[in-house]
């Protein structure tokens, strides 16, 4: 799983750097193609299938439903801004019972850039018509939160 996910993000960032986009499930799909060669495990097409499926199909902390609605009904403007692809994230949303929660679901793909591209990071000023240092910005990792404090976002 680890290298699975590191070459997932070396994918990612790689393609961005080089102008050469691809959507988080097709840099997802080919880093579990290039670990299952490295570790030399036979990937048919039914296992891949069956790999690639949670992705669409990805749960919540038990917590975060209840604190995400706390956080709507105070008043605060709530953005998801990710990597991965729009159907990925209105399929969370549904499936988290999150829908109607966020003002704005943003996708890298609507940029070609995946963060930690300022470009990514972008779309979320853009889209509330609000300066960067106005939006505080939860991210989930380390270079996530790398990534917005050097756009300009407290974190």
């Amino acid at each position: 799983m680890l290298l699975w996910r590191t070459r997932q993000f070396e994918y990612q960032w790689l393609r961005t750097l080089a102008g050469r986009y691809e959507d988080f499930m097709e840099t997802t799909q080919e880093a579990l193609s290039f670990s299952a060669r490295s570790l030399r495990l036979d990937l048919t097409p039914e296992k891949r299938d069956r790999l690639m499926r949670p992705w669409l199909e990805l749960t919540i902390w038990p917590d975060v439903a209840q604190a995400t609605d706390a956080l709507k009904r105070s008043g605060l403007r709530l953005v998801l801004l990710s990597n991965m692809t729009t159907p990925m994230l209105e399929a969370g949303c549904r499936n988290a019972g999150l829908e109607g929660i966020f003002e704005h679901i943003l996708s890298a793909d609507r940029v070609h850039a995946h963060k930690p591209d300022s470009r990514a990071y972008q779309m979320a000023p853009d889209a509330l018509g609000l300066g960067r240092e106005e939006i505080l910005f939860a991210a989930f990792a380390g270079w996530d939160t790398a990534g917005a404090r050097w756009f300009g976002f407290p974190c």
